[in-house]
């Protein structure tokens, strides 16, 4: 039977909009097969307005104000920011911890370490006011969106944002603020008007300076070493502002806060220009707020952005070391798009000869009559069926344009429609449904508050990792069904899979029922996996590999299906996370973020917002912490994971060893990784004779590896 023609590489085009995130994917009502659940195990806070429309973000930065006890941390970086109900310290408490104050553990002397942090709960300073003494009012929020909150305490309002320059109150007529300090204010000095700012210098205990800034000539003074009191209560709006040091950009800058940040995001040719655009009340000498910017952002910042940098501060991130602070309303950035990868939706699928040819097919004959994709597909998981649903679909691309067997692949394609359908029918074992007071799909099982049932899907983890699968499954099945079929498959299951994006990542606040970028944390460079979960060291991430999985899976999906708007976002999100990614989670020759003595772990572990703990939340076995890094290895992970970081990280931890002795999935794992730096070794383990079945993870196939190990030339 005469092999059929490759798919056409002139994918169907949308029309890009000029900012990719000045408009969302959909605005319409998820569908209706998506039931409403009227209820949900973590309750709205109280503060929120009622009859409230407006999505709240589950994976935001500002997540441990939305839930009980509503006095965890909250990271806007450099700074970190709280409700402290210490009866001679009520307030918002501001800490910036210094290198020398991080805690390495569980042996502090060894190398590498298996953990460190930022201690927690020292109040620095807190912005305060002398009409609470009753206890800490409860916030009440005044507005959000993912990059940040504006909430108020009686009559004193906070803005928190990403990067923020300074922490800042905006204190309500006749209310007098109080400045106070557990550390302890060892002395202060007033410093001559800065603008429309009266400026204090405050010196404590600890020997560091704290400048504080006031909009109006009232006067401050010490009632006791601990408190800096307002003498008068006889003023309007009053602002007040706290930045730690003593720098001259502090007086240019202070007297106007940012009150948001948006996104922008244009297609240049092979470039990406992003940016933050930061909208700002008051006034200051220079006209801008402060802004800092963490290591990957200052590293693609555009050439422009140079003179706007602040050279004077120079302060730390929590885990993501240095920060660099600029004077602008505007910072921005530009990526370049990822290169040609192998395999769609780059390039048509290479032409394998020979034996490595017959070998993939016998394998692929041999695996599709042993998986039953209808079956293995049916749990009650959304991250498990994703996994193997993803399983197939890579099964079928091979099937269909590596050994273009015509009757296998109709076989085949027949059942992973049949396979997917049960899903877009929501006829699986725990069903989707819509939550309508967070506002997002979640799967039904955890809806009687077991938040152990898949992963924690119900209280909004994991989504990204969970729905990339689908996803990505989806863009598979349409490019074969174009060839093999009709053509039309994807216009019946169109809704569902994109309400699965919707609820990820929605890119702008105007679609009513998602949340703006759910998962995906523009101003880290990577998501957040952790949802309605209090955290005293703030959301986690242990999978950086199915991160940039589902930021591939949108730009596949979005190619495949001709919505440009998609396939930009997914593909700016991929080059930011190979840039954060190889910043922050990691670790190579020339990483100069992580401190040394944890450097030589080579990856992150799981990363925290406070903190970085070389473990996984499934076990301590070296194969489970960087193998949980690499799954699933796709066209992405040759992007993302350096040939020379491979080979590094397989020689010092060394993995010849320690892949002799398994017998499970995890040895599969990282032996296709290995073909990132060495694909014949590669190609001979999973080419060998003697093959065990037990080698794959439950979300691979020996049938994809042998396929993407060619592509690469191992054969």
């Amino acid at each position: 039977m005469r092999s059929p023609t490759p798919p056409p590489r002139d994918y169907p085009r949308g029309n890009l909009v000029n900012n990719i995130f000045g408009v969302p994917f959909d605005t319409s009502a998820p569908p209706n097969l998506l039931k409403p659940s009227q209820a949900h195990p973590v309750p709205v806070p109280a503060g929120i307005p009622q009859g409230n429309s407006k999505p709240i973000p589950t994976n935001a930065f500002f997540g441990n104000l939305l839930v009980e006890p509503q006095n965890l941390p909250i990271w806007t970086h450099p700074y970190s920011v709280w409700r402290c109900s210490d009866p001679e310290f009520n307030g918002l408490a501001v800490a910036q911890i210094d290198d020398h104050m991080k805690v390495f553990g569980p042996e502090p002397d060894k190398d590498p370490v298996q953990f460190f942090f930022n201690p927690g709960g020292i109040v620095s300073v807190c912005l305060g006011c002398d009409s609470w003494t009753n206890g800490l009012p409860s916030p009440k929020f005044l507005d959000w969106d993912k990059t940040y909150v504006t909430f108020s305490m009686d009559n004193v309002k906070f803005t928190l944002v990403q990067g923020m320059g300074f922490v800042t109150g905006v204190y309500g007529q006749g209310s007098r603020p109080v400045i106070s300090s557990k550390v302890g204010i060892a002395s202060f000095r007033k410093v001559s008007a800065s603008g429309n700012c009266t400026k204090f210098v405050l010196r404590l205990f600890d020997n560091v300076e704290w400048s504080v800034y006031v909009n109006s000539s009232e006067d401050f003074d010490l009632a006791d070493r601990n408190h800096f009191v307002m003498k008068s209560n006889t003023h309007s709006e009053l602002i007040v502002q706290v930045a730690k040091g003593d720098f001259d950009v502090y007086d240019q800058t202070a007297g106007c806060y940012i009150e948001k940040m948006h996104l922008e995001g244009n297609l240049n040719g092979q470039n990406i220009q992003y940016s933050f655009n930061y909208s700002v009340q008051g006034n200051s000498k220079s006209g801008s707020p402060l802004i800092w910017t963490l290591p990957h952002q200052y590293a693609s910042m555009e050439p422009s952005m140079q003179s706007r940098w602040a050279q004077g501060p120079d302060l730390n991130s929590t885990v993501k070391g240095r920060m660099k602070a600029f004077v602008t309303n505007r910072f921005e950035m530009v990526e370049k798009t990822p290169p040609a990868l192998p395999l769609d939706p780059w390039n048509p699928p290479p032409n394998i000869n020979g034996n490595s040819l017959e070998l993939i097919k016998q394998t692929l004959q041999a695996e599709v009559a042993q998986f039953s994709v209808e079956g293995e597909s049916d749990t009650d998981s959304m991250y498990t069926s994703g996994k193997i649903l993803d399983k197939g679909a890579y099964i079928l691309y091979v099937a269909a344009f590596i050994v273009k067997d015509r009757a296998l692949a109709t076989e085949w394609l027949d059942k992973m429609k049949r396979a997917f359908e049960r899903f877009t029918k929501n006829e699986q074992k725990e069903p989707l449904v819509y939550d309508t007071h967070w506002k997002g799909v979640v799967s039904s099982s955890g809806l009687d508050g077991n938040f152990y049932k898949d992963f924690g899907n119900t209280f909004y983890n994991d989504h990204h990792f969970h729905y990339g699968y689908h996803i990505h499954t989806a863009a598979l099945i349409t490019l074969a069904d174009r060839v093999y079929s009709t053509g039309k498959w994807l216009d019946g299951h169109k809704q569902w899979i994109e309400t699965l994006i919707r609820d990820v990542a929605n890119p702008n606040s105007s679609d009513p029922y998602f949340s703006t970028s759910r998962a995906f944390d523009w101003f880290h460079g990577h998501s957040w996996a952790n949802g309605l979960f209090a955290s005293g060291d703030g959301k986690d991430e242990e999978s950086s590999s199915e991160d940039y999985n589902f930021a591939y899976a949108l730009h596949t999906y979005g190619k495949v299906a001709g919505n440009s708007q998609m396939e930009t976002i997914g593909a700016l999100m991929m080059s930011v996370l190979k840039r954060s990614v190889n910043s922050y989670m990691l670790f190579g020759r020339d990483n100069s973020v992580v401190p040394a003595k944890f450097k030589r772990n080579k990856c992150s572990g799981i990363l925290f917002e406070n903190k970085i703990d070389h473990v996984t939340y499934f076990g301590l076995n070296k194969e489970y912490i960087h193998g949980i890094h690499m799954i699933p290895v796709t066209p992405c992970s040759f992007y993302v994971r350096s040939a020379e970081f491979v080979n590094d990280e397989w020689n010092e931890q060394h993995f010849d060893d320690l892949v002799k002795n398994m017998d499970s999935g995890w040895r599969g794992i990282l032996m296709l990784n290995l073909a990132i730096a060495d694909s014949k070794k590669a190609w001979n383990f999973f080419a060998q004779s003697g093959f065990n079945p037990q080698w794959l993870d439950n979300g691979m196939s020996r049938t994809w590896s042998l396929a993407l190990i060619a592509s690469v030339g191992g054969s």
